[in-house]
């Protein structure tokens, strides 16, 4: 994208080359009342073109740049991560989830992925797999949880609306009660959702649930004296 840019910076003072490139209308719009009307007007195009496409490059690259921090998980590049550690992706992480991650804890599982034939697999997904498999989510929790974030955020593409399936069947639940407070309670959940299912393991579980729902105010009396 940064190199598209550059392109994009050349391609401005590239008019002329491009308007000579412009075939003659057969049939001109009468407002343009000449040669010099219409190169202007193409002139005042072309820029305009250029500079919205410039801005949502801009845009586009602004937002990924708070995504660095998936490099962490860039299997290609552990034998680099070997020497050196990827500090600008791990502070990207702890500036963005840094609440959810005990940094020391990760640095260290992290560090062992790196070095550890075993867990070096093509993907993300292959790497879950694999630790589900054999025991290692209890082992490397830290690990784990980077691997269930990345499987739930998109890679492809600033939008995460777009793309971020759970988000989206959020809002469709949500359709009509989009309170910020409760999406981002129902976003903690499905990205929690392994710390939610041993939670509801406990029998207790859904009776709390069911008290603390019925001390919501509402028209209905729930609570029967």
């Amino acid at each position: 994208m940064k190199r598209t840019a550059e392109q994009l910076q050349r391609q401005r003072g590239d008019f002329e080359h491009v308007f000579a490139l412009v075939p003659e209308p057969e049939n001109p719009a009468k407002r343009c009342r000449g040669a010099g009307d219409r190169k202007t007007e193409y002139k005042e195009l072309y820029f305009k073109v250029l500079d919205t496409i410039d801005s949502q490059m801009q845009q586009r690259l602004s937002s990924l740049e708070k995504m660095t921090f998936l490099g962490l998980l860039d299997f290609p590049r552990f034998h680099q991560y070997e020497q050196a550690f990827p500090e600008s992706a791990f502070d990207a992480l702890k500036y963005t989830y840094g609440q959810f991650f005990d940094d020391v804890l990760l640095r260290s599982e992290l560090k062992v992925l790196y070095v550890s034939p075993d867990l070096k697999k093509r993907n993300v997904s292959e790497l879950t797999s694999f630790m589900r498999s054999n025991g290692l989510c209890d082992a490397m929790p830290q690990l784990y949880k980077l691997c269930e974030l990345f499987l739930t955020l998109p890679s492809t593409t600033a939008s995460v609306e777009r793309t971020f399936s759970g988000l989206k069947r959020i809002k469709t639940y949500q359709r009509n009660a989009m309170g910020q407070q409760r999406l981002s309670g129902l976003a903690m959940m499905s990205i929690e959702r392994r710390m939610l299912q041993k939670i509801k393991s406990d029998e207790s579980f859904y009776d709390k649930v069911i008290v603390e729902f019925t001390k919501k105010a509402r028209r209905m009396e729930f609570i029967y004296k």
